[in-house]
């Protein structure tokens, strides 16, 4: 943006709701077109909620939040989930605002897919927000334990006929709200996803496809705001990424793969997994139990050094292959059971 940004801290994760809707008549501000005081009410709600992220103040983030992101998660479930990106990224320094948007709609639907131009003609995100409401959207950079974060915050201003609970004044008191926060990494290994988008189509052109496909991934990983944003980038990434037609990569829907064994695995999903400083490519997989780990151990190994000696290239993008099992009947529908076969690490052979 066009004036220097105060330095922020913080962590996040996504909570946000939404089905798409008809367009409607909407409006996309960026950061310096918006009215100066409203710009800075913006700003210092962002820095209230990233502060309250920073201390880990999880429990009264979730009280000042709006009615819409309190419909959408419980307070348990709120810290769980922030918890968890704690567990993931480690704690957040040199913060930084880099981007401030404000959109408005007028529209009969629930939701409203809002247009942001981020500079150049045509090219475009889109916001899925609450219709019929003023939200602003606000990008920062941030410093995780090990790499670059984007962390992007939905404030939505919410308008409350009362100055405190206990007395009606009749007047209007308005507040920006805490309606959905996303954090992902930008970088991996140091590099952003400009240098997987072109690390794949140098895979492509020497005809590596299934490298390629992987990086395209770790591409579209890089780019990600959130669920409640359909990036630009990221379009331009799959459209690429869908024109590879290879076996051996499934993309959530199922391919039954058969090992020299004989033994077959249903595979519903090949794809990249952040672990630390690690970059691991993943393949998911339904298990017939989750409660046999000594079969799980074995099916993963299996799988793992099926993949790696297919497909030795993996090695040079990737330190190893997360296997991860998911249920397949309904008592393990939402657990999983994942191993990490580190390359440097020779795959057990397969004991049943």
């Amino acid at each position: 943006m066009r004036k220097n940004w105060p330095v922020i801290a913080g962590i996040g994760i996504l909570i946000l709701v939404g089905c798409r809707s008809k367009v409607p008549q909407t409006t996309c501000t960026y950061g310096n077109d918006v009215p100066q005081a409203k710009e800075d009410e913006i700003m210092q709600a962002g820095a209230r909620v990233i502060a309250q992220l920073e201390k880990q103040d999880y429990n009264p983030m979730y009280e000042e939040a709006s009615p819409l992101l309190k419909q959408a998660q419980t307070r348990d479930q709120f810290s769980v989930v922030l918890r968890a990106s704690d567990d993931k990224f480690g704690p957040k320094e040199f913060s930084q605002l880099e981007e401030l948007y404000l959109m408005t709609s007028k529209s009969r639907e629930a939701q409203a897919v809002i247009p942001c131009n981020l500079g150049a003609k045509g090219v475009q995100d889109f916001h899925i927000v609450p219709a019929n409401e003023e939200v602003a959207a606000l990008v920062y950079k941030s410093h995780g334990q090990n790499e670059w974060l984007r962390i992007v915050l939905h404030l939505i201003h919410q308008r409350q006929a009362w100055s405190s609970p206990s007395t009606f004044s009749g007047n209007l008191v308005s507040a920006w709200k805490l309606l959905a926060i996303a954090v992902n990494s930008s970088t991996i290994k140091n590099q952003p996803a400009d240098y997987y988008f072109k690390a794949a189509r140098e895979s492509r052109e020497k005809n590596r496809l299934h490298l390629a496909a992987l990086q395209y991934r770790v591409a579209i990983l890089l780019s990600e705001l959130g669920p409640s944003v359909q990036e630009f980038t990221i379009t331009q990434i799959a459209n690429e990424m869908n024109q590879i037609k290879a076996d051996y990569l499934p993309l959530n829907s199922i391919q039954i793969w058969t090992m020299p064994s004989g033994h077959s695995f249903n595979v519903a999903n090949l794809s990249v997994f952040e672990a630390g400083t690690q970059l691991y490519l993943e393949v998911t997989y339904q298990a017939k139990s989750l409660s046999d780990t000594a079969a799980l151990e074995a099916d993963g190994h299996e799988l793992a050094q099926f993949l790696d000696q297919k497909f030795p290239e993996y090695r040079e993008g990737f330190d190893g292959i997360a296997v991860t099992a998911i249920g397949s009947t309904p008592a393990d529908a939402y657990k999983l059971y994942r191993i990490f076969v580190p390359f440097t690490a020779p795959a057990k052979p397969a004991q049943r």
